[in-house]
């Protein structure tokens, strides 16, 4: 999954695209045992937490995006 931002950092409209790998997810769904539509779904989610600023490359960012993604 990659996420493209076009809005800048704090603008009141969130615009720009979220890319998702198909196979991947495909695949990573069935590692999981659950069905692709939820793995896609967790893409989505992430990907606009992505959007919205949030950042998961360290392990305290990552932990926070996941708990964000698990209460939607």
């Amino acid at each position: 999954m990659l996420t493209f931002p076009y809005s800048p950092p704090g603008a009141r409209k969130l615009e720009g695209e979220v890319a998702i790998g198909m196979e991947i997810a495909r695949e990573y769904a069935e590692d999981r045992g659950h069905d692709v539509k939820l793995e896609l779904v967790l893409y989505v989610i992430h990907g606009c937490l992505h959007l919205c600023g949030y950042t998961d490359v360290d392990d305290a960012s990552a932990a926070e995006m996941r708990m964000k993604n698990a209460s939607t």
